[in-house]
């Protein structure tokens, strides 16, 4: 689905894949996820309650990412020169990430410029991923979508109710924005 500002793939990994990818990931070296990535980071359950994993770019999820970035940068055609690890995220019961932004002041004269979501699985409640744009619906609803977007678009992922909500995240920086 494509509008003006996201891009949804459907269903663009098969479930087995993104199985393996979830089974694959060393969850016993999880971080409680901080939020502010522009100071040391503080833990604030009241606005992020994560665990995260981070993985190399050439992981097989990072490749995946890179392609499905690439391919969504053709609505925007922004000016990209990197992609960030891969932040595999873990939202159990009351798991949640209230409204932010991904892309905040530059540093050294670069900034975020489009974020990817893809969602691993599906077999939980709650945890919907809304954006401003959209309030009340969820952008990713089955296994194996993606979705890509500009970071200044402000989103969200609802608290999770039941079960566990397995993401793969990452982001593409540029010179910023003028």
């Amino acid at each position: 689905m494509i509008n003006t500002f996201f891009h949804v793939f459907k269903e663009a990994i098969p479930r087995e894949y993104c199985d393996l990818i979830i089974k694959q990931t060393n969850w016993d070296k999880s971080l409680v996820a901080a939020v502010n990535r522009y100071t040391e980071g503080e833990i604030d359950p009241k606005s992020r309650i994560t665990d995260i994993v981070w993985e190399e770019l050439l992981s097989p999820v990072g490749c995946i990412i890179q392609s499905y970035m690439v391919e969504a940068n053709n609505i925007w055609n922004y000016d990209i020169r990197r992609i960030e690890k891969v932040q595999m995220s873990k939202y159990i019961d009351g798991g949640h990430y209230d409204w932010h932004m991904d892309s905040k002041a530059p540093i050294n004269n670069e900034q975020r410029k489009l974020s990817i979501v893809i969602l691993l699985n599906n077999n939980f409640e709650g945890g919907n991923l809304e954006m401003e744009t959209n309030q009340g619906e969820s952008v990713l609803k089955s296994t194996g979508d993606i979705v890509v977007f500009p970071s200044f678009l402000n989103h969200k992922v609802t608290p999770v109710t039941k079960g566990a909500r397995y993401t793969a995240v990452s982001w593409a920086y540029g010179p910023t924005f003028r």
